[in-house]
């Protein structure tokens, strides 16, 4: 497997499964992919699962945080500037919120889909 050390931005580089049933998908990827798990606790006897390979975190699996939610996979990219673009993505929201027609173009893109962003030199050590 390639080591990286970081990731451009716009570069898609971390995964993390929120699923409704940790143990089973922890077995299933661990069997698939030779992973093993080092376990973060998350408070509430929840645990955010860091799945490991050769010694490196390459992923992670969580429970499901909110009802009714179905299980998923969020897919992170890199940012130069994560405060930049968690900011922008607060304009584009309070935006949805003033303006019907707005709502009905970001919705789909905000609140209809997860995403999510990491910034450089945030001292993670993902590969």
């Amino acid at each position: 497997m390639g080591e990286r050390t970081s990731y451009a931005p716009g570069t898609f580089s971390w995964v993390d499964l929120q699923t409704s049933d940790q143990e089973a998908a922890k077995s299933f990827y661990g069997d698939l992919l030779g992973w093993t798990y080092d376990e973060i606790p998350m408070g509430d006897g929840a645990t955010y699962a860091m799945a490991k390979l050769q010694g490196h975190s390459v992923a992670a699996i969580g429970g499901l945080q909110g009802e009714g939610m179905p299980s998923h996979w969020n897919c992170y990219v890199t940012v130069a500037d994560a405060d930049a673009e968690a900011a922008k993505a607060a304009v584009i929201t309070a935006a949805a919120q003033r303006a019907e027609i707005v709502l009905r173009a970001v919705i789909g893109v905000v609140r209809g889909r997860r995403y999510g962003f990491f910034g450089n030199g945030a001292g993670l050590e993902w590969r």
